[in-house]
């Protein structure tokens, strides 16, 4: 476990945010200023891919608070940067979305990522909550009961 301000984090919590397609020109500086009006940011790093004519950069931003990078991510995805139409989400996810919304599509409704992502942040809390249950009977292994 993290210890933060007094409450206690599951370690798996997502303070990362992943930003796709920036332009070439993107700077870490100006991810910074696109980014921290969402919350304390500990670290940015800047990615440039080249290929061929193709120039594209990404960007993982470290946030102190993982709903912080959750916010940024259902803010800044579909948004367009610099002339560039970018996708936004927090770094580590749990849920698979591609097979989450093949099991909505084929009862005939859409989503979208706002939805992907609270799905996500669900899937942690189950997960955090049958973490503490089989910490409380002193079990190493977390079963379907404590889900």
């Amino acid at each position: 476990m993290i210890i933060m301000l007094g409450l206690a984090q599951p370690a798996f919590a997502m303070k990362k945010l992943f930003v796709g397609g920036l332009s070439w020109d993107t700077t870490a500086a100006d991810v910074v200023r696109l980014t921290e009006s969402y919350g304390q940011i500990l670290e940015v790093k800047v990615l440039y891919y080249g290929i061929g004519e193709v120039q594209t950069a990404s960007a993982e931003v470290l946030y102190d608070n993982p709903q912080d990078a959750n916010t940024a991510a259902v803010a800044l995805d579909g948004e367009v940067i610099d002339g560039q139409r970018v996708s936004a989400m927090p770094k580590e996810m749990l849920v698979v979305g591609s097979k989450v919304k093949d099991v909505v599509e084929s009862a005939g409704l859409l989503m979208n990522r706002a939805t992907l992502l609270e799905l996500n942040n669900k899937v942690h809390e189950l997960i955090s909550g049958a973490m503490v249950r089989a910490r409380a009977n002193e079990r190493g292994t977390v079963r379907p009961a404590d889900l």
